[in-house]
């Protein structure tokens, strides 16, 4: 309840902050769309501020560069994400310096500084209702013409063009093709399954596992589930012999003890806040089980088949998240069915090469 309230009051303090700073801006001058697009010279990319949908934009940046291949790119993550955004194919440097845990006005205010000094021609922002938190900072900066799906968004004034189309998914992938297209960039190579941005970029510093491998939410659904649910799933998978992949991010040390203690002999237990080792290790799993959360995003971008034992995404039908392989398990399922449902698509998995899920 006290976090819900902070969340709220943060957020209605950011919305403030963009609104003050939007003031006084002269938004939107008329354009010549043709003639701008053909002087395109820099480039800023900003992608959602879920993990999986900095991931993704790895193939927007791509399509972008083959585009303008004499073009500057520059994409906006934390810190923590520069080494890892590096090796995206067009990517010349971030943009600002701040990190997820710095104070908010200091963040915003190292985005709108650097964007605006910089001036970038073309400013595309990715993200979905399912993948885009309260992340405004940056777009508040000048460029030529910018580009936003969300016609929601706090800053929709500040855009030349917002996107209004119904997409499907989880992923930014399909925000960014959209978007690319309505500025003539066609896209021809859509899978019509997991995106898998992580496979193209990083596919030959790691090598998938031959082994049948699970990896488990063990954060998320531990909290969301509660122990004696998490144990019951935990318990069939262990009966079934497959190999379990506990992976956390900034877990709780009582959560990380709890789970050392009850599965340390026959579980891996994986946590780490560097993204290029957490999807390493989806990139090894060939299922992930997830909650509702950051791990569902990141199987996604990995191209980990995936099983979602949390509620369905607010405004995300269940058909459409099977565009993308996650297979979800209705939460009002009785918990004995849930897991007989669990083992059975498990087992469909693992016979297929290139699973297509059919939902319940």
């Amino acid at each position: 309840m006290l976090k819900k309230l902070k969340d709220t009051l943060q957020t209605n303090a950011e919305e403030l902050y963009i609104k003050k700073q939007l003031s006084g801006k002269s938004l939107n001058l008329p354009l010549n769309f043709s003639k701008v697009l053909a002087e395109v010279k820099k480039i800023l990319v900003i992608p959602s501020s879920v993990n999986g949908g900095i991931l993704n934009s790895a193939v927007i940046v791509k399509k972008l560069k083959d585009r303008y291949p004499n073009s500057e790119i520059r994409i906006s993550v934390p810190n923590n994400w520069a080494s890892l955004v590096s090796k995206f194919n067009g990517v010349e440097m971030t943009i600002g310096n701040w990190n997820t845990d710095a104070v908010w006005s200091d963040r915003y205010n190292s985005q709108i500084k650097a964007v605006t000094e910089w001036g970038p021609d073309l400013l595309i922002r990715l993200g979905s209702k399912t993948s885009i938190k309260d992340n405004y900072g940056c777009v508040v900066a000048g460029a030529k013409l910018r580009l936003c799906y969300l016609p929601q968004d706090l800053t929709s004034s500040f855009w030349n063009m917002t996107f209004v189309k119904n997409l499907t998914g989880l992923s930014d992938f399909s925000i960014g093709t959209a978007l690319l297209e309505a500025i003539g960039i066609r896209d021809n190579e859509s899978p019509k399954n997991r995106i898998g941005a992580f496979r193209h970029v990083f596919e030959s510093e790691f090598q998938q596992s031959e082994e049948m491998a699970i990896a488990v939410d063990a954060e998320n659904l531990l909290n969301s589930l509660g122990k004696k649910i998490f144990n019951e799933i935990i318990d069939v998978l262990e009966k079934h012999n497959y190999k379990i992949v506990m992976v956390m991010g900034l877990a709780r040390p009582s959560t990380v003890s709890y789970l050392m203690k009850e599965y340390g002999v026959t579980a891996s237990i994986h946590s780490a806040t560097d993204m290029l080792s957490i999807g390493s290790v989806l990139f090894r799993c060939s299922v992930a089980i997830c909650g509702v959360g950051e791990l569902l995003h990141w199987a996604n971008a990995v191209g980990t088949a995936t099983i979602c034992m949390g509620t369905v995404l607010e405004g995300v039908e269940r058909s459409v998240l099977e565009e993308e392989g996650i297979f979800v398990i209705s939460s009002n399922k009785q918990m004995d069915k849930k897991l007989s449902i669990l083992i059975g698509k498990l087992d469909t998995i693992v016979e297929q090469d290139h699973p297509v899920f059919k939902l319940e």
